[in-house]
């Protein structure tokens, strides 16, 4: 979403809704961040419906005093992932765990810390990069020169993301920052658990799903160990991740509602 920012004078006048798709903590980092926000908070004050896909969002929203909290909803992201024909975790203890990193390749996403995290890891694992963006250098060279016993495919967009996950056995998200990523969403839409780093908003959404956190890379080697050992871990990761998805389907909707009236 694009926050559009207008004449206050104009703005008094609208029926109007904004939506926050960045935590306010990590917009207002930067000195640009906190001029942007004097400029942000003085237009988002008078709309009549502010929304944000995390519930921690929604809380620095009104703590940082852009909307009233009365004005405030959490709304979850709209989603056409779909559960069906799905594959169930793969048997058996797992030779190499197949992770799927998908997204754009920006400093964000922690592209450049997935070769220390491979070299963590005594079990072998076959990653998939999918996407493209301006470290796609970065990722190309990671798969031409994988550290061993590991394996790294690029394989650039993607449009049948459903299929690489069903290749997977769960997605890879070493990032930075994020808020609430709709590719979380998408995995577990097809029952695969997330490799996640250890961000506060992937805290609050392990409160709702299948995420297996890590600090640094020995957490994620042992992490990693003990899911490919683990087929009951996998399967109980898979039915949550289901779980999940359609409590997250079934999430009420402001906007449109509020939109349409």
């Amino acid at each position: 979403m694009v926050l559009g920012i207008g004449s206050t004078r104009i703005l008094r006048t609208k029926r109007f809704a904004a939506t926050f798709h960045q935590l306010p903590s990590e917009d207002s980092k930067a000195l640009i961040g906190k001029l942007e926000d004097i400029l942000v908070r003085r237009s988002v004050n008078y709309a009549g419906l502010v929304t944000a896909p995390s519930h921690r969002a929604v809380e620095e929203i009104a703590e940082h005093r852009f909307a009233g909290r009365d004005a405030i909803r959490f709304e979850a992201n709209v989603s056409d992932a779909r559960s069906d024909d799905l594959l169930p975790p793969r048997d058996g203890r797992l030779d190499a765990v197949r992770l799927l990193f998908a997204g754009r390749l920006t400093e964000q996403k922690g592209l450049d810390r997935i070769r220390v995290l491979l070299q963590a890891s005594s079990v072998p694992i076959h990653l998939r990069i999918a996407g493209d963006g301006e470290l796609r250098a970065s990722a190309e060279s990671l798969a031409s020169s994988t550290p061993q016993p590991h394996r790294v495919e690029y394989i650039g967009h993607t449009d049948t993301l459903p299929a690489e996950l069903d290749w997977a056995d769960a997605l890879f998200m070493p990032s930075r920052w994020e808020l609430n990523p709709m590719t979380i969403w998408e995995s577990w839409a097809r029952g695969r658990p997330v490799f996640a780093s250890d961000l506060e908003v992937f805290r609050d959404l392990a409160t709702q799903g299948p995420l297996l956190i890590f600090a640094d890379p020995s957490e994620f080697g042992a992490r990693i160990a003990e899911f490919s050992r683990s087929l009951p871990a996998r399967q109980e990761a898979h039915r949550a991740a289901l779980v999940s998805f359609q409590r997250h389907t079934d999430e009420r909707r402001y906007l449109a509602k509020y939109l349409a009236g």
